[in-house]
């Protein structure tokens, strides 16, 4: 659902927590499969990139590798929308921030 005041209608977002066991190192672009039933306190697949969009829950869109510090906030890809989001992302190797963009749709 579109809504140029979602922060104000549902207050703000959640911050995600999402395990993933099976990678080290989460790199953006790559793509991650939800094993449970949401975001807030889930567990991930972390499939890398090349795989097909339709095995991908949401795509990684920056990560603090990328700009060397821990994310407060992310681009919104589509504002007004809740599909970009932060996460945290706890792996073997450690825990580190992430914008994700759910993949919703074919």
């Amino acid at each position: 659902m579109y809504s140029p005041t979602i922060d104000t209608l549902c207050g703000p977002a959640p911050l995600a927590r999402v395990y993933v066991d099976n990678a080290d190192i989460i790199e953006s672009g790559g793509c991650l499969t939800l094993s449970s039933t949401n975001w807030a306190t889930g567990s991930a697949e972390y499939k890398g990139f090349d795989v097909p969009a339709y095995q991908c829950t949401a795509f990684v869109d920056v990560t603090e590798l990328d700009t060397g510090a821990p994310l407060t906030v992310c681009q919104e890809n589509y504002p007004g929308t809740r599909l970009t989001f932060l996460a945290e992302i706890t792996t073997p190797a450690g825990v580190m921030t992430s914008c994700l963009t759910a993949h919703v749709g074919a």
